[in-house]
């Protein structure tokens, strides 16, 4: 699953004007500090980051869907 992460992380930074610092795990969650232009708002930015990752982690491991 941190594959996955990883390889969206680095797809949605060419989309968007945001640079993740490092993907770190803590127990049940993954922290992703990152920057982005000031014009963005972090809600726009957690927003789309999520669902972005959201429907590509559905799509490639369907159990999860069951399991949410």
């Amino acid at each position: 699953m941190t594959v996955i992460l990883q390889e969206k992380t680095a797809e949605i930074e060419e989309q968007f004007p945001i640079e993740m610092e490092v993907i770190g795990p803590d127990k049940n969650h993954r922290r992703l500090p990152c920057s982005t232009h000031p014009n963005i708002t972090p809600g726009w930015m957690v927003q789309n980051f999520k669902s972005i990752r959201a429907r590509e982690i559905i799509r490639l491991k369907a159990a999860v869907k069951r399991v949410l």
